[in-house]
């Protein structure tokens, strides 16, 4: 019976020369390793998690990474990623690539950055070095993912990273970046993870009176902010006019006045963010909301009936757990809804044939 190497190099000599997609997660396997290093110039989608060994097996790979369009890169250690420092700086189709890395970055590993448009990075700390290299060089970057644990931010003198000039979607899950990043063409931000030091909006609320940051572009804000105010998310809101989709999650105890608070202005003319499609609200973890804002929510969605440069109000989502209408609401048909949720169910669902 032949063995599962075996039958591994099996079905790779049966790719025969079409493109590779495939993810490279082995303490041992040179002999794969080496078979996929000599077949380099057909890798598309590539995904390896780095061993220290590699570095010997993967020297023959530079250069010869022709039609490689998507990267994922694993890495556990520093000895992993430097052992591999030089294999990928050369790659003519390379677009997107994930980092992942379970230690400290402090400098740019070597990847033809001008060409790369998506960037997804994770680790458990990344240094405001790493991001400044990443600026001047990922000059072609649309859309940018950062994730760690902490973040290592000079205090002074203050510290100020221009650049990201394309950039148009950034996620984070950390709110010390928003404190160095200049940016000004932004039209999504996702701000994720939240925990009680991570106050996401109160950092952009910020970066906007300063004229730091831009967001007279954006249309897509998601923000997971445990901490979030109604008047830091204003603020926000203000410097937004383009918005269409809008998701807010904060926290129980504040939840009822903190929506009431919003629609308010939401409902009045001119209307802010006038061409508002989704809006999508949750609470935190809770059996009770002692304020429920249906009056405030049946005027916002009433006002949005007919925007003002035809963008109408479409999704209404309303993530409050256990608080379903305690009145019978309008004919949700009349007032133009493609969807209704509350208590995470659907309590309108616009027939296909009407989307």
């Amino acid at each position: 019976m032949p063995s599962r190497l075996e039958n591994v190099f099996a079905a790779l000599d049966r790719t025969e020369n079409h493109l590779l997609t495939f993810n490279l997660n082995v303490s041992r396997g040179r002999r794969v390793v080496r078979w996929l290093s000599k077949n380099s110039h057909r890798w598309e989608n590539a995904s390896i998690s780095l061993r220290p060994f590699f570095r010997e097996e993967l020297l023959g790979v530079e250069r010869k990474l022709g039609a490689l369009r998507r990267l994922r890169i694993i890495s556990h250690s520093n000895d992993a990623l430097r052992c591999c420092h030089n294999v990928f700086s050369v790659a003519s189709q390379l677009k997107e690539v994930t980092l992942t890395h379970g230690g400290h970055l402090d400098d740019v590993f070597k990847l033809p950055w001008s060409r790369i448009s998506t960037l997804s990075v994770k680790a458990t700390s990344i240094s405001c070095s790493f991001l400044q290299a990443l600026g001047a060089s990922a000059v072609s970057l649309e859309r940018l993912e950062l994730s760690c644990q902490s973040f290592q931010n000079p205090q002074n003198p203050p510290f100020c990273i221009r650049g990201f000039l394309r950039l148009r979607s950034l996620t984070i899950n950390n709110a010390n970046v928003l404190r160095i990043l200049r940016l000004h063409a932004l039209e999504m931000l996702v701000c994720k993870n939240p925990c009680d030091s991570n106050h996401f909006s109160q950092y952009i609320s910020a970066q906007v009176e300063n004229k730091d940051l831009f967001l007279t572009s954006l249309h897509t804000l998601h923000m997971f902010d445990e901490t979030s105010t109604p008047a830091n998310m204003l603020v926000i809101l203000r410097a937004a006019p383009q918005l269409q989709d809008l998701e807010i999650h904060v926290r129980q105890e504040a939840s009822g006045c903190f929506l009431a608070s919003l629609l308010r202005p939401l409902t009045d003319k001119p209307l802010l963010v006038p061409h508002l499609r989704r809006f999508s609200f949750t609470e935190g973890d809770s059996r009770n909301m002692s304020y429920q804002p249906w009056t405030e929510l049946i005027d916002m969605v009433e006002a949005r009936r007919t925007g003002s440069q035809g963008a109408v109000l479409h999704t209404l989502e309303l993530m409050l757990v256990d608080c379903l209408p305690l009145a019978p609401l309008p004919p949700l048909d009349a007032w133009d809804l493609y969807r209704l949720r509350c208590f995470e169910k659907d309590v309108f669902l616009m027939p296909p044939s009407r989307e």
